[in-house]
């Protein structure tokens, strides 16, 4: 569970469900599932915080959860065969990296967006996307491939498979 003054965003082995609160009080629901993932990936904390958290809820203390470990970063693991994604957060955004082993084809990822009005490209390759009273714009993607310890750029952005369905376009 990630929180910020304007999201709570809910991580599972198959996405992410985001209650999102506008400028104007109202509140919106948008679900970022990945096609095909697999159910049973495993998901875990990284880079454990020195914080912790309690949830001292009602009456019944059994049911209380007390020193519960903070981490910045969540990692889900084989969301599909050699595909992991990580999720962080990045000056109030929740943000999230796929990382594909070697020989791993990119077009096996695909995001479904469960709530949005509309899905689209901006001139600039961001992902707008419409919930009809608000948008949310993901950033064009950074696509880069590791060889020993340096990172290469590679070519590419995001493609529009569907009314509400994107994957990634990766050059060579």
């Amino acid at each position: 569970l990630a929180r910020t003054a304007d999201a709570q965003c809910a991580i599972s082995a198959t996405g992410v469900d985001m209650n999102l609160r506008r400028a104007n009080g109202e509140t919106g629901q948008l679900q970022m599932n990945f096609v095909g993932a697999n159910p049973s990936a495993e998901i875990h904390g990284d880079a454990q915080q020195p914080g912790k958290i309690n949830y001292l809820i009602g009456n019944d203390q059994s049911q209380w959860h007390a020193g519960v470990p903070t981490f910045a970063q969540v990692r889900v693991e084989k969301i599909y065969p050699g595909v992991d994604v990580v999720f962080y957060g990045n000056h109030n955004q929740l943000e999230y990296d796929f990382n594909l082993a070697a020989g791993v084809n990119p077009s096996v990822v695909a995001l479904h967006f469960g709530g949005a009005k509309q899905i689209q490209l901006s001139a600039s390759g961001e992902l707008v996307i419409n919930l009809g009273g608000g948008e949310i714009r993901q950033p064009r993607p950074m696509i880069y491939q590791t060889v020993s310890v340096t990172r290469h750029l590679v070519s590419g952005g995001y493609k529009l498979l569907g009314a509400q369905t994107v994957a990634f376009a990766v050059g060579e």
